[in-house]
């Protein structure tokens, strides 16, 4: 559960209390949230340490609190345009997320190629008994530059994957309402 989530759900189980004593009540938790993210813990680890909204409310009301009936539900407003954007902007990134993904799988190929190259020199001169001292030369030239592109290729992963899981956790974000 997140802030907002929390928050709602405290407010919503605080109704029977006077406004200016809700409020006060409220702040008071949020002051927690904004302590909680100043030490570096996360919105669902600083909710589960407060406790269950409605245990909260039930301590705070008392003998005559007695928890409503639902509990309040997503706006479907904005979950159908939330919804209606994110299919929009998939349109656009998935592409380009595939695209991206299958060059860095292109990249690798050939760093692979390159780096092997001197093992298809043998088989040639195997199968077919050429000699030629440029081919060999070549080869070796080659695989050193296939060596070259291997160094790059963990910092290429490393920020791809960074991009992807960035945009995964931004699409969560949005999806719940926090972006």
């Amino acid at each position: 559960m997140n802030r907002q989530e929390y928050m709602e759900l405290l407010a919503y189980y605080l109704s029977s209390l006077p406004d200016e004593e809700r409020e006060e009540l409220l702040r008071d938790y949020d002051a927690h949230f904004a302590f909680g993210l100043q030490n570096g813990k996360k919105e669902s680890d600083i909710a589960q340490e407060l406790g269950n909204p409605a245990e909260i409310a039930s301590e705070i009301v008392g003998p005559g609190f007695s928890a409503p009936v639902r509990r309040p539900g997503p706006d479907a407003a904005r979950m159908t345009g939330v919804s209606i954007m994110l299919f929009f902007v998939h349109l656009v990134m998935l592409p380009l997320a595939v695209a991206f993904w299958s060059l860095f799988v292109a990249y690798c190929a050939v760093t692979l190629a390159f780096i092997l190259s001197p093992v298809a020199f043998l088989l040639d001169l195997l199968l077919y008994g050429d000699y030629y001292q440029t081919k060999l030369f070549v080869s070796i030239g080659v695989m050193g530059v296939g060596m070259l592109l291997a160094t790059f290729l963990p910092a290429a992963f490393r920020k791809w994957s960074k991009v992807s899981i960035g945009y995964g956790k931004w699409v969560a974000r949005t999806w719940r309402g926090r972006a």
